[in-house]
């Protein structure tokens, strides 16, 4: 027999999917900035 842990499964906050939906705000604007710097042959080598 297996032992079932007394602990509830952790649910999501509100403040975990803000921090989630802001990454991905960040991500996506980094990837904007970066085609848009391209269209000046902009490259990341110093």
């Amino acid at each position: 027999m297996s032992r079932q842990s007394s602990e509830p499964k952790k649910q999501a906050t509100i403040y975990e999917g803000l921090l989630f939906l802001s990454m991905c705000a960040l991500i996506t604007g980094i990837i904007f900035l970066v085609l848009k710097l391209n269209e000046f042959n902009w490259d990341m080598a110093p």
